[in-house]
């Protein structure tokens, strides 16, 4: 089987690197996420012994937000009484994404940048999922429960977060429903993070059951499921993966080179990842043998450059 792809939520990413390492600058610009993400990748492929990556990224105004003009308002409301300083801080790692994903990641020669006005970053991980022939093998880099729809035998979820992985026998086990069940699941208790309403007192394993058909028929919560019809059509517009029009993204080999890598390190300033380049298609890494795990490994189931946008 040939090498797995990573499809790396990259925004996810971004802000994990961001909080953990804080304000970093070089010049007038700042550099903590940036940082944060190029030390990763490089973490990632050792790891999964891999030099293919996707870097799917959100984009502009997303289209959920005309279905549900509340759409994740718990978030916009923390900025409101933020101080002038935070705001000033915000876009700058605003910025630093931009940058990341027109200018650092292309000029490193990484060429799987995913980016499309409308969708988040998800939605372009699901399509790539969703179509992956049987003889390719993913693992999606990110810590968004949404993603369990795209499980198959040969996509995996990985959390950098709890550094656990997450099989679709795993799913099985603990849900007892199809990868493409949990839209169902978030369409009737909704999904606090995103500010998704779901029925009052239904939760995710309430849901599971009732779609396990394992809620019997006589109590309140079987009624109020019934009856949510409604609602959870009106979710499930919201949820699903991929979002409705999301279209195809074909992989194309990277150009990654030490000499790129170590020349993006220097301009940037960078010195502490400048002789840790990633993995290069064709060549092995010097001195890096961790490799990737198999099934029982990696905790599967232990409980304006030329970015390719639209």
């Amino acid at each position: 089987m040939p090498e797995p792809i990573l499809l790396i939520d990259t925004n996810y990413l971004c802000h994990r690197a961001y909080h953990a390492i804080g304000e970093m600058a070089y010049g007038d610009m700042g550099t903590g996420a940036v940082f944060g993400v190029l030390r990763d990748i490089v973490i990632l492929q050792d790891f999964f012994n891999t030099t293919r990556c996707v870097f799917a990224f959100d984009k502009g105004r997303g289209y959920r937000y005309d279905l549900l003009p509340t759409y994740k308002s718990t978030r916009k409301a923390r900025h409101a009484d933020e101080s002038e300083e935070d705001k000033i801080a915000r876009e700058d790692f605003k910025q630093q994404i931009e940058r990341l994903r027109r200018n650092y990641l292309p000029a490193a020669g990484f060429k799987n940048i995913f980016a499309i006005n409308g969708l988040e970053a998800d939605d372009i991980i699901a399509s790539i999922a969703g179509g992956l022939p049987r003889d390719e093998e993913a693992v999606i880099i990110g810590s968004d429960q949404d993603l369990w729809q795209c499980l198959r035998d040969n996509v995996y979820c990985w959390s950098p977060h709890t550094q656990r992985a997450y099989s679709l026998e795993t799913f099985r086990k603990q849900w007892g429903i199809k990868p493409h069940q949990w839209a169902d699941v978030k369409a009737y208790a909704g999904c606090s993070s995103d500010d998704v309403p779901g029925l009052p007192g239904v939760g995710e394993k309430t849901a599971a059951k009732y779609i396990r058909g394992e809620l019997g028929d006589h109590t309140k919560a079987y009624a109020k499921l019934a009856a949510g019809t409604v609602l959870h059509d009106t979710n499930m517009k919201l949820v699903r993966l991929p979002f409705p029009g999301t279209p195809k993204f074909e992989f194309v080999p990277d150009e990654v080179t030490e000499e790129k890598w170590q020349a993006l390190a220097d301009g940037l300033g960078m010195r502490s990842i400048r002789s840790t380049a990633p993995r290069v298609a064709g060549r092995k890494s010097k001195g890096r043998k961790r490799g990737r795990q198999k099934e029982k490994g990696f905790g599967l189931d232990s409980t304006s450059g030329p970015d390719r946008t639209a």
